[in-house]
């Protein structure tokens, strides 16, 4: 499958909004009224783990994936592919104490958190890979009004439920 039919077939990996319609870190203004919407992977977190949702299947993958899916005691047989990927490799990263590495934004979320409303909207989801995440906010004293975990729904949606 090509990453354009890959895209057509799966909501994740569809970019809906403008890269353009996004500042750079960089340039956000620090404004102790405004209300932040953040995104987790790739902004406040490094985006690695979402790269690994998005590796193309491997030949001998699919085998080993539900060898780990019984292993792990998993129910997520014919699930989308990466979606199953994607929960087996949060549910060992969390059994194994994996943390989730920094971000760029960071500092800036810190900032925000202490100082203006905070919210955090991610396409992160499963179990572990909520436990983690959460694990992650209280690890850098993020505390956001809310999480808003999306799943594989299209962000531009909930940010305009969220305006």
């Amino acid at each position: 499958m090509t990453r354009k039919e890959a895209a057509m077939s799966d909501p994740a990996l569809r970019l809906e909004t403008d890269v353009m319609d996004f500042l750079p870190l960089s340039s956000v203004p620090r404004d102790k009224e405004a209300v932040y919407v953040f995104d987790f992977d790739g902004v406040i977190a490094s985006g690695i783990e979402d790269k690994i949702y998005r590796l193309a299947e491997t030949p001998l993958e699919k085998e080993r994936l539900k060898e780990a899916e019984k292993e792990l005691g998993l129910k997520i047989a014919g699930m989308d592919f990466r979606y199953r990927r994607h929960l087996v490799f949060q549910e060992l990263a969390a059994r194994k104490g994996l943390e989730i590495p920094v971000g760029p934004g960071l500092p800036l979320a810190q900032w925000v958190s202490q100082n203006a409303r905070f919210f955090i909207l991610t396409a992160r989801s499963g179990w572990a890979a909520t436990e983690r995440l959460r694990a992650f906010l209280v690890k850098h004293h993020l505390r956001p009004i809310d999480l808003y975990q999306v799943g594989r729904v299209l962000k531009d949606r909930q940010i305009k439920k969220i305006h």
